[in-house]
């Protein structure tokens, strides 16, 4: 795992470019990093949230008194028009790579700042497409372990999620 970083400015890690301090930071570029990181935060009792490109990301000034973990986690891969995406992926890359392999649904996502992570948490979409009409299930961390979750249990709604109230 790596070591956390102190006091490093949001202001770096949003894409309007404000924010404050966070107390602790930390990029994580694998499952392993991310999921190592949840827990200690969990253990050592540190508030913490994920967070991916930071659009949508407003920071006061006085900034984060707790650990912001940058989810780095990425790539895309896909069989038989199925496709598997990491969550730190922009959502614009998944975008790109549909169309590239001649698959609808998706294209109208495009220009949509942020991570497919994020997109997934708040159903983001665009002229009548979200990106929950794409899905068939959710990989999920919980702090102590990883599962899928399927389609139909994620509750998605215009811009919601059981992801929003359920963290």
């Amino acid at each position: 795992m790596k070591d956390f970083i102190q006091n490093e400015l949001l202001s770096k890690h949003t894409t309007l470019g404000i924010g404050g301090p966070a107390k602790f930071f930390v990029e994580a570029e694998s499952e392993e990093e991310l999921m190592d990181t949840v827990k200690k935060a969990m253990r050592e009792k540190i508030p913490f949230i994920v967070i991916g490109e930071g659009s949508n990301l407003l920071v006061a000034d006085k900034g984060f008194a707790g650990l912001i973990v940058k989810n780095k986690l990425k790539g895309i891969s896909g069989k038989d028009g199925v496709i598997t995406v990491k969550a730190g992926t922009s959502l614009q890359e998944l975008v790109d790579f549909t169309v590239e392999s001649g698959l609808a649904g998706m294209q109208k996502m495009t220009g949509i700042p942020g991570t497919v992570g994020g997109a997934v948490y708040g159903n983001a979409g665009a002229y009548g497409q979200t990106i929950s009409d794409q899905l068939i299930r959710v990989r999920v961390f919980d702090g102590e372990r990883t599962f899928w979750v399927e389609k139909d249990e994620c509750n998605f709604s215009y811009r919601d999620s059981d992801f929003k109230k359920n963290k």
